[in-house]
């Protein structure tokens, strides 16, 4: 019988942070356990919005983008490294679905699921739907937003995390946005 684990996203972080130091030391075997590590979720991700044919390869590119960003010194918080991961699949979404023929999506935005993200954004204060439109949309480093918008990292953080909760909270549980 098998007895499942919960493990602690906190618990991690120095997990994370000595495997970031190892790659920026060029240490292969770290790359290795990176790919290991996230490979899954990251086909995971790419393969719910592209379809498996897609995923395949967007994932090793991910994970090669992932390595080299280490590798210039842009991963600032490595103990965050799964956010830094995911934040660079979204990129890669958002830049493949550029490319893509109309149609060709295995699974699209219901129009009902675009009204409701509408919604939530427009219920949402103008400095924080400003924050994450920037972010988001406009895909600007979250320093340089802080910076020009005078809020701190942790405010930065609190926003994302506020604007997460209403979406979850929405009929649509955020789905297909």
């Amino acid at each position: 019988m098998k007895t499942a684990v919960t493990v602690q996203p906190e618990s991690l972080a120095p997990f994370f942070s000595l495997l970031v130091e190892r790659i920026e030391g060029g240490s292969q075997d770290a790359i290795h356990e990176l790919q290991l590590h996230f490979l899954r979720g990251v086909r995971y991700l790419l393969t719910r919005r592209l379809g498996q044919d897609r995923s395949d390869h967007l994932a090793s590119s991910v994970l090669a983008d992932v390595v080299e960003a280490i590798q210039n010194g842009e991963v600032s918080e490595p103990e965050r490294l799964p956010a830094f991961v995911q934040m660079a699949v979204h990129r890669t979404l958002e830049l493949a679905l550029d490319y893509l023929p109309p149609g060709s999506l295995s699974e699209t935005p219901r129009r009902e699921d675009l009204a409701e993200a509408d919604r939530v954004l427009r219920s949402l204060p103008a400095r924080d739907k400003e924050i994450l439109i920037r972010f988001y949309c406009q895909e600007q480093p979250p320093e340089a937003i802080c910076r020009e918008m005078g809020v701190s990292a942790a405010q930065f953080r609190a926003i994302k995390s506020r604007a997460r909760e209403r979406f979850a909270k929405s009929p649509s549980k955020g789905k297909n946005i």
